[in-house]
Parts: structure tokens; C-alpha cells; sequence
């Protein structure tokens, strides 16, 4: 559904096939997209902290550094539990949960989370992160789309979905930027370029992590803008 949703937004708005900048999980809705309208809503893809190969690909070799939950094989059961976590969403107890990991003063559970998953450098989890999340999780309804993604992404989850023939597919020029401050890195760098058709001007952006264009925006700026020249 968000890939249709963007697909509309690119033929009603814009009107001409487009560059997507990807962050972090959503690599499967890019690649819906691809499957969908191809060469005719898409030129390029540049993909910021994208997950690791095994999250669409259940084949691909393992990578250092990986969590237990994204190694292995998409199945049935996790489907069933997709649908459990979704529906617990839908309930009073998710909109309970959602209330209890925004409350106090500051966000401090989602600083927490920040620090621990997101930024390479947990002193970047700045005043100005903080009013970005206060601010986008204001509405309620917010987390619907935020218990979307977490459902999807369970063992056996549509967002786990074995996508590997469609990455092959990709044939655009396509960029893969990774923060370079996690063991393994240049790794699960390289095991995503070997699988794209056209890789360019794919590179680690050093101490960053998992949002790259928040906590290091000038050289990932840089890195798309040096892309984008390349190519078009």
C-alpha cells in the first residue's frame, strides 16, 4: 500500500519517472515500487542504511552483526504473528503502548532507542531529534503506520518478503550508502552491491549508523549529489 500510495504521488504530482532516496527499512517498498511501474516512474535508487541483504533475501550468506530476528527464513507461523501484532495495534492496548513509549519529559525511551539503535554517536541524539519525534508522534494516529512497518518486519512478515529476484532485477543506476561505524560494515556494504545490477558511487559514510542523512547530512548530501551528477 505505500508503495502504491508513492507511485500515485509520482504520477499525480511530479509526472516524470523519478530518483528515489531510501532510508533504512524501506527498501521493500522501493522495490514494490519497481515491481509495479519500473523504468516508467523510476531512474535511480540511492539507498541510505538499508538493511541487511538477509532482510529480502533469506538465501544471501550471513553478515557479522546481524540480529537474530532478520537471519532467518521467512515462514508461516510468522505471518500468523504478523497479523497478531497488527491487530494488537488496532486495540486500546496499542494505543496504551504508543503513549507509554512518548511520555515524559523529553522522550527518554525514545532517546534511549536512539542512542542505543540509531546514531553511531549517541551525543548527536540531540534537542533538535527529540522535537522531530515529539513532534511527528503529536498524533496518535502516527503509530499506525510505525506498528505497520514493526509487524512487517516479524519472521515471515510481508516486509521480509524474499524480494532477491527483484533487487536483480533493478537495472538503474543504483547507490548504497552505509554508516561505517558498526563492525561488519564494509561487509554488509559490499554483499548489497554485489546483488545490484548497476551499483554507483556506493561508499561507508564514516561515524554514522542508521540515519545517515540526519546524523552525518554533508557527506551524505555530497555522496547523492556526486551520484546524481554521475548519472544524469
Amino acid at each position: 500500500m505505500w508503495a502504491e500510495q508513492l507511485l500515485d504521488y509520482q504520477r499525480r504530482k511530479i509526472g516524470r519517472p523519478v530518483v528515489l532516496v531510501v532510508q533504512g527499512g524501506l527498501l521493500p517498498v522501493a522495490l514494490e515500487m519497481w515491481r509495479e511501474a519500473g523504468n516508467n516512474a523510476i531512474v535511480g535508487v540511492s539507498l541510505c542504511s538499508p538493511p541487511p541483504l538477509r532482510f529480502i533475501s533469506p538465501e544471501a550468506p550471513e553478515e557479522r552483526n546481524v540480529r537474530g530476528r532478520f537471519r532467518g527464513e521467512p515462514s508461516s507461523p510468522g505471518r500468523l504473528k504478523q497479523r497478531a501484532a497488527w491487530a494488537l495495534s488496532l486495540s486500546p492496548v496499542g494505543n496504551l503502548f504508543f503513549r507509554y513509549l512518548r511520555a515524559g519529559k523529553d522522550l527518554p525511551r525514545i532517546r534511549s532507542f536512539s542512542e542505543r539503535n540509531l546514531f553511531f554517536d549517541p551525543e548527536r541524539v540531540d534537542d533538535e531529534w527529540i522535537r522531530m519525534c515529539d513532534f511527528g508522534s503529536r498524533d496518535a494516529r502516527s503509530r499506525f503506520a510505525t506498528f505497520s512497518y514493526l509487524a512487517g518486519t516479524i519472521p515471515g512478515g510481508a516486509w521480509r518478503d524474499d524480494r532477491a529476484d527483484l533487487l536483480a532485477s533493478l537495472d538503474v543506476p543504483s547507490q548504497v550508502l552505509r554508516g561505517g561505524g558498526i563492525p561488519g560494515a564494509e561487509e554488509r556494504l559490499q554483499a548489497l552491491v554485489e546483488a545490484l545490477p548497476q551499483p554507483s558511487c556506493c561508499q561507508l559514510i564514516s561515524c554514522g549508523r542508521s540515519v545517515l542523512p540526519y546524523e552525518n547530512p554533508a557527506p551524505t548530501a555530497e555522496a547523492i549529489a556526486r551520484f546524481l551528477k554521475e548519472n544524469w
